[in-house]
């Protein structure tokens, strides 16, 4: 294993990432969804247990007061062609603007922004959308078409996991090469 890493995997890290983010999603569901509870004080709490729950599980793991060794270069994220961006690097204006600006993020960025467009796509050009769309404005009418509203809404706390998931992922695997509180 790598230096600071459990398992010395990217994809496994990934993986944990999106467990705990549909983990954590599908809590905070029972919680609004099945019961009813208030969302913004739930979606507090959840988030305030789970910023508590990582520094106490890093000082447990890692005896670091919270903070996690920094990860290999072999589990992090790198710029996605930095070849192409070595050598835009002395071309004037061109260079900058293509080189750094567009072409000097790694996968997560440009995943991020494929992302909107494909949750776009979801939610206005598909059967799932436009029934998500319906249980969130009118449910009754999406439970009278024999479609479950609950189970609707759970498919898009799932989602609404795999893209929390991604962007935490982010914060240690792409951006700062550690977890700090």
């Amino acid at each position: 294993a790598a230096v600071g890493s459990v398992s010395g995997s990217l994809w496994l890290a990934l993986a944990a990432a999106i467990a705990v983010g549909v983990a954590l999603s599908l809590l905070h569901g029972y919680a609004c969804v099945s019961h009813r509870g208030d969302q913004v004080v739930l979606g507090m709490a959840v988030t305030m247990t789970a910023a508590g729950l990582t520094v106490v599980l890093g000082i447990a793991w890692f005896k670091q007061g919270g903070q996690t060794p920094p990860l290999a270069d072999s589990v992090r994220l790198d710029m996605l062609l930095p070849g192409v961006v070595a050598a835009l690097k002395d071309v004037p204006w061109l260079g900058q603007i293509v080189g750094v600006v567009l072409l000097s993020h790694n996968a997560f960025v440009y995943g991020a922004l494929a992302a909107v467009a494909g949750v776009w796509w979801l939610l206005y050009r598909t059967r799932f959308g436009l029934r998500l769309r319906a249980s969130g404005e009118n449910p009754a009418m999406v439970d009278a078409a024999g479609v479950s509203v609950l189970r609707l809404r759970y498919q898009a706390l799932r989602i609404n996991g795999v893209l929390a998931a991604f962007s935490g992922a982010y914060l240690v695997l792409a951006l700062t090469p550690a977890f700090l509180p």
